[in-house]
């Protein structure tokens, strides 16, 4: 293939963007600040438009006499995005940029006669890394400059960011573009098939052009989901390594220990030390795995990434099927949470029932049995009665029980939750009891409502499962009349399920060996997404610190034993101690007086 010659802005910038309206409007005006414009720029829009599009328009003025274009597809990744962004490029080349990264202004005016007659077809520089507070140059490219063999060094590290990358635009197309099957590592994934195709005709810049920003939740900060994807492309591109000057093993050898390495980097980087341990430790097994090849890597696999000898069936499958789901569709943190309950929502049914979701009275009515049946202090303790006329929030409503025994004493209630499904099932259960609720569609973190609105806040279990609890606790406190009051349960830490099921599966289950922590195992036993454990003095002053007065803080737990075969007497000490519900009653500071909720 003939190599593209320069001419001017013979270039098309590509930007897939999901939720980037705190970020687009950077990466735009680096693009636009360029000292040689390119001729084009598009931006995909991803599924959910949260304000995005109306960045780009406010940036649009900078863009004289650059082409700006805007297309908009259902949610289906940035390799997806970037596809459809490339079968309409009409230029030669084609330069990439995330929607949350950044270009210094002399990129392409350095980068583009790196194809003036070189032959290149792709071109790269390295780039500072931004992770929080922290920056750092990475200077990788080096390793590209004189190789003998592209393919092999690309094969060894991943080498080249797509935030720096320019190649041709028929290259591209030719090796058939990013692999949308791969939750992440598309990019890297991408530049070995050209390498493979092209050979070296890779040309590099040894100066940091790109400023690559790692956002909390990202698929960059995804260290397991990285790690597997890693090895699935390592797997898948090894036998490519066949009839070159190299040492094969030893080269699939190199690059396990990389991605090991990599991945230990990036829990240390999260302080999470034993799965940084894990990481490295489980190198043999990463190199079994890609000599095996990559039909043994799509095997059904837990959230690490690891090969489990869990069933299919049961509680901790369904959960981890529920983490899948919410990993494979969604890079943002609240998203995932969503995603969660949205595979998942909380009916009181089995997590592994088939029918989980109430459809007739008589369900709605088995599910209140479960709920006061199971929960001794809402059923005895906990007055909705002292709410009636009051105006209350039912938030994180579930399945709506709660919030229509809230309307069923005369309350004025709102019951709001982050997914559809629990919407449409209180509307349901709403239906089911002939009782009025205003329904509200939220994030706890960021709820739209008035300051001063709500005479009580109840919450039962929710608040643990959002990713900032903390800020949730202050819009709980931001919506709350002064003279208003709240219930909010959350997970208990210092409990003896917390500890005892959580050794269980670390040790007994080996769960230790795979890279997990105490904290990271609840998630085989704990539902939702995220599930924070307070003990009663984190909480009373997460809710102090959010601008409530705590009246009082209970331990409690479900209905059963909280060991088999002890005693009643010890069973009620051990709750009211370990239990794994930890309760906090509180008031808005200006409250003159506030109706007992607690029994005497």
């Amino acid at each position: 293939m003939k190599s593209p010659t320069f001419t001017g802005a013979d270039v098309t910038v590509v930007i897939p963007a999901y939720r980037a309206d705190e970020t687009i409007a950077r990466a735009l005006r680096s693009v636009a600040g360029q000292v040689v414009a390119p001729a084009r720029v598009i931006v995909v829009m991803d599924g959910y438009d949260d304000g995005t599009a109306a960045r780009i328009e406010e940036c649009r003025p900078a863009f004289e006499g650059i082409e700006l274009t805007v297309l908009c597809q259902d949610r289906s990744g940035a390799g997806a995005a970037r596809n459809r962004a490339i079968a309409e490029v009409d230029t030669d080349l084609v330069a990439f940029l995330d929607a949350d990264d950044e270009w210094m202004p002399e990129k392409l005016a350095r980068t583009l006669p790196l194809f003036d007659g070189s032959g290149a077809v792709v071109a790269c520089h390295d780039m500072t890394v931004v992770d929080r507070n922290l920056e750092y140059r990475t200077d990788g490219v080096r390793h590209l400059r004189g190789v003998g063999d592209a393919y092999v060094a690309l094969y060894k590290r991943g080498l080249i960011a797509t935030s720096t990358a320019v190649a041709s635009t028929a290259a591209i197309r030719e090796c058939g573009g990013f692999d949308t099957t791969l939750p992440a590592g598309q990019d890297y994934e991408l530049w070995l098939k050209v390498a493979r195709r092209y050979g070296d005709r890779t040309a590099v810049l040894p100066e940091p052009f790109t400023r690559y920003h790692i956002q909390p939740g990202s698929i960059t900060s995804n260290v397991w989901r990285r790690r597997h994807c890693a090895l699935r492309i390592a797997a898948r591109h090894g036998p490519s390594l066949s009839g070159r000057d190299c040492n094969r093993l030893g080269v699939i050898a190199m690059r396990a220990a990389v991605i090991s390495f990599e991945a230990a980097v990036g829990h240390r980087r999260h302080r999470r030390w034993l799965a940084a341990v894990a990481a490295l430790a489980l190198f043999p097994v990463a190199l079994v795995d890609v000599l095996r090849g990559e039909d043994r890597l799509n095997k059904p696999r837990d959230a690490t990434g690891f090969h489990g000898n869990r069933s299919s069936g049961g509680m901790s499958g369904a959960l981890q099927r529920a983490r899948g789901v919410a990993d494979a569709m969604a890079d943002r943190a609240q998203d995932k949470n969503r995603l969660w309950w949205e595979e998942l929502p909380m009916t009181y049914a089995e997590w592994s029932d088939s029918e989980r979701i109430p459809r007739t009275r008589a369900d709605f009515e088995a599910i209140r049995g479960a709920l006061f049946g199971n929960s001794p202090f809402l059923r005895e303790c906990f007055s909705f009665s002292a709410r009636a006329g009051k105006e209350v929030l039912d938030l994180g409503c579930g399945s709506g029980v709660t919030a229509c025994a809230f309307a069923e004493i005369g309350a004025s209630v709102v019951a709001a939750d982050l997914t559809q499904n629990a919407i449409d099932i209180a509307r349901d259960a709403a239906k089911a009891w002939d009782v009025k609720l205003r329904l509200a569609r939220v994030d706890a973190e960021s709820m739209g409502f008035a300051d001063d609105t709500f005479d009580c806040v109840f919450s039962w279990g929710v608040l643990h499962h959002s990713r900032d609890t903390e800020k949730a606790f202050s819009e709980v406190a931001r919506v709350l009349k002064p003279g208003g009051n709240g219930l909010i349960m959350v997970y208990h830490k210092t409990s003896i399920v917390y500890y005892l099921k959580g050794f269980h599966y670390l040790l007994l289950k080996g769960k230790i060996f795979r890279g997990h922590s105490l904290k990271s195992v609840q998630q085989f036993f704990t539902d939702g997404y995220y599930h924070r454990h307070f003990t009663g003095k984190d909480l009373r002053r997460a809710l102090e610190d959010a601008g409530v007065q705590v009246d009082r803080i209970l331990i409690t737990q479900m209905q059963k034993k909280i060991l088999p075969a002890i005693p009643l007497w010890l069973d009620r000490y051990l709750k009211a101690r370990f239990g794994w519900l930890v309760v906090a009653e509180f008031k808005s500071p200006a409250a003159q007086s506030v109706p007992p909720s607690i029994s005497t």
